[in-house]
């Protein structure tokens, strides 16, 4: 029987005009590979529109496709769920109870092996998941908290170093959730380790020749080189 698999997308992975979009349209090329029964749910923004005539003909069939739309535009509920859940303004940008609901609906154990969220913007989502399984993991495009503390000493720049600061706390309560960590590189794989080298089993990270943006090595649907707590059952 083919496993259920669900992956979580901040952003389109299709057209590719940034980094983090080639990420993701590598991951869509390794699972759609797998021969595994694939959803993904995709959040699409102002910024980032859902443009589906954009998605490669091999993948419309094959893959069910589930547009979200998140309103990331400043609201006072951003900054409500921000204090309430401690997750800092950017993540809680991403944040909608709506769309919670509907990825609980999306996500049940009865119909459901594996959820990949890829980013902390879709992995904050698993904290308020009510059930266990499905098994999840979580793809770091890098460790986020680190990208934002660069900056000067302006006023702003206190601000971020204040948000960043809510956001290393929700990225340190995601590697506790999740079953298995990713890394999309050697580098982010060593500092994931050194972060939280108490409660997780280490496996090697290697570059894949055909995409060195990816640093994930299936063999099956479970054995992918990454942070690993348990693998998928």
């Amino acid at each position: 029987m083919k496993k259920n698999v669900v992956l979580v997308f901040p952003k389109p992975p299709f057209p590719i005009r940034d980094g983090g979009q080639k990420a993701l349209a590598a991951s869509v090329e390794l699972w759609a590979g797998l021969g595994v029964q694939l959803t993904i749910v995709v959040f699409h923004t102002p910024k980032h529109t859902w443009q589906p005539d954009q998605i490669p003909e091999e993948y419309t069939s094959q893959i069910r496709w589930i547009p979200v739309f998140v309103d990331t535009a400043f609201h006072p509920k951003h900054l409500w769920h921000a204090l309430q859940k401690g997750m800092g303004m950017r993540a809680a940008r991403f944040f909608d109870p709506n769309i919670l609901h509907q990825l609980i609906e999306i996500c049940t154990p009865d119909q459901t092996d594996l959820v990949v969220f890829e980013s902390p913007f879709t992995a904050l989502y698993g904290l308020y998941f009510p059930s266990r399984p499905p098994v999840y993991w979580y793809r770091a495009h890098n460790v986020e908290y680190q990208i934002w503390s660069r900056g000067g000493k302006s006023l702003k720049s206190w601000i971020m170093w204040l948000d960043n600061f809510f956001l290393k706390r929700l990225e340190h309560r995601i590697w506790k959730k999740m079953d298995m960590t990713l890394t999309i590189s050697s580098g982010d794989l060593r500092s994931f380790v050194l972060k939280r080298p108490t409660h997780r089993e280490i496996c090697p990270c290697e570059m894949p020749p055909s995409d060195k943006a990816m640093s994930i090595v299936p063999t099956e649907c479970g054995a992918v080189h990454g942070v690993r707590r348990n693998s998928l059952r």
